[in-house]
């Protein structure tokens, strides 16, 4: 099986930032466009970007990939990591985190994965309390595990 290369990276920029202004105000009035658990038609949804693309003279696909780009940076930006000190964040990401607000509604944080209990014991190697306190910090209950069971 040949081997893929790198996948080319679309560019997806809009150099103008009064246009980057207004496309924010467009997705944000057009909850349509990036709400889908309460919007499903996507033929109007594609009728709608289609119709605003042609007016700013880009592709369909530029738009989108523009607005997806941003969504996804807001969101990284949004989740709040523990043990971490304020954010230094630069000028595009403070405008990101400003325009994006309205899209706190929307945006829901995967939690983070859990060890399985095997795998902390594994981990720690032997040592009853570095389990029980790496168990305790992934909330998973030990004792069914540290209990000999009937033969």
């Amino acid at each position: 099986m040949p081997k893929r290369g790198k996948k080319q990276r679309k560019d997806c920029r809009i150099q103008d930032r009064a246009v980057e202004d207004s496309l924010v105000e467009f997705f944000r009035e057009n909850e349509m466009l990036w709400n889908s658990q309460k919007h499903r038609n996507k033929a109007k949804r594609q009728r709608i970007l289609e119709t605003k693309a042609t007016e700013l003279e880009i592709g369909v696909d530029h738009l989108w990939t523009w607005f997806k780009s941003l969504r996804d940076m807001f969101t990284r930006l949004d989740r709040k990591k523990s043990g971490e000190g304020q954010q230094q964040l630069t000028e595009r990401e403070t405008w990101i985190k400003a325009k994006f607000g309205f899209f706190h509604r929307a945006v829901n944080h995967r939690s983070k994965p859990v060890q399985s209990l095997k795998a902390i014991i594994a981990q720690t190697q032997g040592d009853l309390d570095e389990a029980e306190r790496a168990a305790a910090e992934e909330r998973v209950d030990v004792t069914s595990l540290l209990t000999p069971s009937p033969s």
